[in-house]
C-alpha cells in the first residue's frame, strides 16, 4: 500500500492519510477483508508519529471503513459488516427503506408501518428518559460545552464535574456520583478517575476530535500567521497543543492567554492575524480584534464512535432497570 503526504499544503496529516485509504478502497486496489498495515509500520514508511496514523485509523473504524481485531490487525470491512463508505444519513435511510419494504411484504399499509415506528419511537424514548450521566473533565471550558451543547438523545441530563474537585475532595464528591447511571471522561484522563472512583463500574471513557473544518483553517494559518489562543484555564491551552501535535500541526508558537481583563486583552490581540478561541470566549474575541482577524472556536468533541458508544450503553442501561 503506498501512501504519500505532502506536509506544505495546509492538510493535516491524519486525513490526508484516511483519504488516500478511502480512495485505494474505492478504486479496487484495497479489497474488502484486505490487511493494512500496522499503525508502526506506516508511521517509520511515512516518517510521522504513530499517533497521527493511528487517529486516522480510528476515524476510518468509527466510519464502518475498516474493522481491528485484537491481535490481528486492521482489516478493510466486508459488506456484512458495514454499509461501506455511506453517511450516517444515507444508513439510516437505507435500513429504513428495507423495513418498509418488508413490511410491504408481510401486508401491511405504508400507515400501519408509520403507525408502528411512531409507537417504537415513543417506547425508546421512555427507555432513555431521566439518565443522568456525569462528565469528568479537567477544564471548564470543555464541561460548559458538554453541559449546553452535547445532545444524548431525549431525557439524559449531564452533570459535569472538574477533575481537580474529584481529586482533592474525592469523598463528597463521589458522594454526587452515586446518583448518577454513568461516568463519562475523555481517554487523556481515564486512569485519574479510575483511581479515585468508588463505582468504576460505571466509568467509561470517549476520545475527542474537533470538527475537521476547524483543523484545516487551524493548519492553514497557525504555522504561518502570528496567532493567539484565548481561554478560560492553562490546562485548555495544554490540550489544544496536544492535540494539535498529534494532527501534526506546529504549534510551537502559539502563544496563549487567560485574562480576562478588556484592556490588557485588547493589546494582546493588536498585531495578530489569528486567533484560536476556546468555548465562550468567542464574544469576548470578536469585538476586540482587527478587521480581518481570523478567529477559530476550538471545540473538542466526542468522536462519533464515542458517542454512538455512549447511547448504546445508556439504552442497555435504562433496559436494565
Amino acid at each position: 500500500m503506498e501512501l504519500k503526504i505532502q506536509r506544505k499544503n495546509g492538510i493535516p496529516l491524519y486525513m490526508q492519510i484516511k483519504g488516500q485509504i478511502l480512495e485505494l478502497i474505492r478504486t479496487g486496489k484495497l479489497v474488502r477483508g484486505e490487511q493494512l498495515p500496522t499503525e508502526r509500520q506506516l508511521a517509520e514508511e511515512l516518517s510521522i508519529s504513530r499517533n497521527t496514523v493511528s487517529m486516522a485509523f480510528r476515524e476510518l473504524e468509527s466510519e464502518g471503513v475498516v474493522v481491528s481485531h485484537q491481535g490481528r490487525g486492521t482489516f478493510v470491512a466486508t459488506g456484512d459488516q458495514v454499509f461501506r463508505r455511506e453517511g450516517r444519513k444515507e444508513r439510516v435511510l437505507k435500513m429504513i427503506d428495507l423495513a418498509i419494504e418488508e413490511a410491504a411484504e408481510l401486508g401491511f399499509s405504508i400507515d400501519e408501518f408509520t403507525s408502528i415506528v411512531t409507537a417504537r419511537v415513543r417506547e425508546k424514548k421512555a427507555v432513555l428518559r431521566q439518565v443522568k450521566v456525569a462528565f469528568i473533565e479537567c477544564n471548564r471550558e470543555q464541561l460548559e460545552f458538554y453541559s449546553k451543547q452535547l445532545h444524548l438523545g431525549s431525557g439524559v441530563a449531564i452533570i459535569p464535574v472538574i477533575l481537580d474537585d474529584l481529586i482533592a475532595d474525592s469523598g463528597r464528591v463521589n458522594g454526587l456520583l452515586a446518583e448518577v447511571d454513568l461516568v463519562v471522561t475523555t481517554v487523556y484522563h481515564v486512569e485519574q478517575v479510575f483511581e479515585v472512583l468508588d463505582n468504576k463500574k460505571k466509568l467509561v471513557a470517549v476520545a475527542l476530535e474537533p470538527e475537521v473544518s476547524t483543523i484545516v483553517r487551524i493548519a492553514r494559518s497557525i504555522p504561518a500567521k502570528k496567532a493567539i489562543l484565548v481561554c478560560l484555564t492553562d490546562k485548555f491551552a495544554h490540550s489544544v497543543r496536544l492535540y494539535l501535535g498529534q494532527c501534526g500541526i506546529d504549534a510551537a508558537n502559539l502563544s496563549h492567554t487567560i485574562t480576562m481583563d478588556r484592556k490588557e486583552l485588547t493589546s494582546l490581540l493588536a498585531d495578530v492575524e489569528t486567533v484560536l478561541v476556546s468555548p465562550g470566549r468567542k464574544k469576548d474575541v470578536e469585538d476586540l480584534v482587527r478587521p480581518g482577524t481570523e478567529v477559530i472556536e476550538f471545540i473538542l468533541k466526542p468522536d462519533q464512535g464515542s458517542i454512538s458508544r455512549l447511547n448504546s450503553v445508556i439504552l442497555e442501561l435504562k433496559k436494565a432497570t
